[in-house]
């Protein structure tokens, strides 16, 4: 076998390995969500949920991370890692201050790029999750199955870099664990 079909044949094994790890990930990981820009609150329009704009950390982004013009987004802006960018790392820190205890689940709505761009993780304390999908080119809200508990106060996370090619819209955290947000979410 000449090393050209056999690179070929690596990287075609190599690209559906990635498709195919993304396509359970999202099946385990539970739904994402896209739609029109409306509003529709779910089960509970009175449930405990907090909306943040991702382009407004609370401390300027660092790394690869910045603010970007970005249509269909609430704002018309998004915190982005822009697709080639060279530069290594990168995070956008967030704070809620005064979130009552509970249990929380955390949203994203997000725009993928590609295959080589559908990630984005998130570090609160000493835990870390990644937020991914097969969704490209359109945006979505997606979570992720695990929830965390909260004593009440103040609650700090960053989003990390992990891929290029990425947006982040909106970040959500709600206590109603059937709540799914649709669309861009008002502010609460």
């Amino acid at each position: 076998m000449s090393r050209n079909l056999l690179i070929l044949l690596l990287g075609l094994a190599v690209t559906a390995a990635i498709v195919l790890g993304a396509l359970a990930w999202r099946h385990f990981a539970g739904p994402a969500y896209s739609g029109p820009a409306i509003v529709e609150l779910g089960p509970d329009p009175d449930a405990a949920y907090r909306v943040i704009e991702a382009e407004s950390p609370i401390r300027p982004s660092s790394g690869a991370m910045s603010i970007v013009a970005a249509n269909d987004s609430s704002g018309n802006q998004a915190m982005a890692v822009p697709a080639e960018t060279e530069k290594d790392g990168g995070k956008a820190d967030y704070g809620v201050e005064g979130l009552e205890p509970g249990r929380y689940r955390l949203w994203i709505r997000a725009f993928w790029q590609d295959g080589c761009g559908n990630s984005v993780g998130c570090a609160a304390g000493n835990k870390q999750i990644v937020f991914t999908d097969g969704i490209f080119d359109k945006w979505h809200w997606l979570t992720v199955p695990k929830q965390f508990d909260h004593t009440g106060g103040d609650f700090t996370f960053s989003l990390v870099r992990r891929e290029d090619g990425i947006m982040v819209d909106q970040i959500l955290l709600t206590s109603d664990a059937g709540f799914i947000p649709h669309g861009i979410v008002p502010g609460k």
